[in-house]
């Protein structure tokens, strides 16, 4: 009996750990305590893109590639951006973030979270 008590108490306790961490696809909110810092919410303060190629020939695909930091700098993972082309006749993007030249000209891409933004011009030949 006591080693079945002893499975409910370890089983509620891992259940409420984890139930404590959530995601809003922007904010990331971390259990308190037991080895976790008490941070609560981390906003997005800045978006920032990998290393994208600034030009593409009609019919290449690229996936631009963003990540969300806090204001200290830290990366938040588990953010959703939103991805759009300044003139999608020019280029497209897709909710992943993958970019296909269309028509020759240029366009800027961007990836947007909670309010920050990151761009990237792209001509393409």
């Amino acid at each position: 009996m006591r080693a079945a008590q002893t499975r409910l108490v370890l089983l509620t306790a891992v259940v409420a750990l984890v139930a404590a961490c959530s995601s809003s696809g922007t904010e990331v909110t971390g259990p308190c305590g037991l080895g976790f810092p008490c941070t609560g919410r981390r906003s997005v303060a800045q978006v920032d893109l990998a290393p994208f190629p600034t030009t593409l020939s009609v019919g290449d695909t690229a996936t631009i590639i963003a990540a969300a930091f806090d204001s200290t700098g830290a990366q938040i993972t588990g953010v959703s951006f939103q991805f759009a082309s300044s003139a999608s006749d020019v280029a497209s993007v897709d909710a992943t973030g993958l970019v296909t030249a269309l028509a020759a000209g240029s366009t800027t891409i961007s990836a947007a979270a909670s309010g920050q933004k990151a761009t990237v011009v792209l001509f393409v030949r």
